[in-house]
């Protein structure tokens, strides 16, 4: 088991887990034995290191947490190609139930709280719904619906344009080239196809996935705490509302929090590297419920 290192130290070393011929790339941060765990999962296109510092903050706030590395990013083995291709399906059905199996084991079999930054936060909501009476709590960090119908004027052209480029450069590269055009990073054509659905209509789809997504999540009696930040362009209210819309039968509690709270500019990355507030909100949030 690799400790964790507080605020001064080192971060833990990458560990994987083996899941089928992949392995899921994944850093333990140890609280407190009785501070409960959480599974973390990144945005598109973020290496999972950018948040290492609100992982360490909240394991010195007593809470583990397993630091999730999404596949085709920073130490995931895969790069998005013509040739390697996966979507939400493979995070739902393959990496999340390990990397959740992990935290478990780690903290004495407790259930891990899922905690996800932007589409993480989509991946935790669709994973807790596929797992009706297993996950009580999921906390989205600036997860807004990037559907067309959510954002303001000034930037449905832009929405409008993405959902056009993302069937066009998965036939002609094979992947979608995020790290190009400023959305993102260098993404596979399927996980796009699924974020597409997102965006065109409100709706949770993965393609490998029969169940229906919105309804699972819907059915979801959970509690969320919803954390959005004032100046953040990429997830405007309406976008979190359209988020929180899918969720009639959960407990919600939301916060916007702004530059002075954070003590930075209150947009869609920084937070993660001055989190002291933010992780305080998490962890007063988690400890409230044991």
């Amino acid at each position: 088991m690799t400790g964790h290192g507080g605020k001064s130290g080192r971060p833990p070393q990458v560990e994987n887990i083996g899941v089928g011929d992949y392995q899921a790339p994944f850093q333990w941060f140890q609280g407190a034995r009785d501070g409960g765990g959480l599974v973390f999962l990144p945005a598109l296109g973020m290496k999972a290191s950018w948040y290492t510092p609100f992982c360490q903050d909240l394991a010195d706030r007593g809470i583990s947490v397993l630091l999730a590395e999404l596949r085709g990013y920073g130490n995931s083995s895969l790069r998005a190609s013509r040739q390697i291709d996966f979507g939400f399906s493979e995070t739902l059905q393959r990496d999340l139930p390990a990397w959740v199996s992990e935290a478990s084991r780690r903290t004495g079999g407790a259930v891990p709280v899922l905690c996800g930054h932007s589409l993480g936060g989509h991946l935790s909501l669709m994973y807790a719904g596929m797992n009706p009476g297993r996950f009580g709590r999921v906390c989205t960090i600036a997860t807004a619906s990037p559907w067309i119908g959510g954002f303001p004027m000034n930037m449905k052209l832009q929405v409008a344009v993405l959902i056009g480029l993302i069937p066009l450069t998965g036939i002609v590269l094979g992947y979608f080239p995020g790290h190009r055009i400023g959305f993102g990073g260098r993404e596979a054509r399927r996980l796009m196809a699924d974020w597409r659905q997102m965006a065109v209509g409100n709706h949770y789809r993965a393609a490998g996935i029969a169940e229906d997504l919105d309804d699972r999540v819907g059915s979801w009696t959970g509690h969320v705490l919803s954390i959005g930040f004032s100046d953040d362009r990429l997830a405007p209210g309406g976008g979190i509302e359209s988020v929180l819309s899918k969720l009639p039968s959960a407990r919600i509690r939301t916060l916007t929090m702004d530059s002075e709270e954070l003590g930075c500019p209150a947009d869609h990355f920084r937070w993660a590297r001055t989190s002291g507030a933010v992780s305080g909100v998490v962890a007063e949030w988690m400890q409230a419920a044991t």
